[in-house]
């Protein structure tokens, strides 16, 4: 199922699961729409989702955070993802989405054995939180500077 031009349902069902209902399907439509295809559109590469919607039990057998926003509700979602030319360092996508107005609730660049990922959310209370650290939660995220949206008067 398409849920915007260039992203489908089932690139953030890979770990298995199927996504409970079309409120969560919506909320991954909206965090496509207003978070990922900016992205691609702003970096045209390849953009690969590693990892999107997780139940429960998955998100427990990964080792993640027991509040993840990867067990999506009609209030949030989050995804996993990296781009084909960057996929060892992902500093520089990290840093223009941070520094940007779009809407993400929470950003965290993962550092891995195999390169970065891009942990990013979409949430109705958007809190703009830029984290860095290792993957798997193996050492403490660092707050990173965001800057604040301003509104147009």
């Amino acid at each position: 199922m398409q849920l915007t031009e260039h992203f489908t349902r089932e690139e953030f069902e890979r770990d298995g699961c199927v996504m409970p209902g079309e409120e969560v399907v919506e909320t991954y439509r909206t965090l496509c729409s207003q978070l990922l295809e900016p992205i691609r559109l702003a970096f045209p590469e390849p953009l690969y989702i590693t990892s999107g919607y997780r139940s429960l039990e998955v998100n427990q057998r990964i080792g993640g955070a027991p509040g993840s926003q990867h067990i999506a509700t009609g209030s949030h979602a989050a995804t996993d993802f990296y781009l084909e030319g960057y996929r060892v360092v992902m500093q520089p996508i990290f840093d223009w989405i941070r520094m940007s107005t779009l809407p993400f609730d929470q950003l965290i660049l993962e550092h891995g054995k195999y390169g970065d990922v891009i942990h990013i959310s979409w949430a109705k209370k958007v809190r703009r939180q830029a984290l860095e650290g290792a993957t798997f939660n193996q050492s403490a995220y660092q707050a990173r500077y965001v800057a604040p949206i301003v509104e147009a008067t």
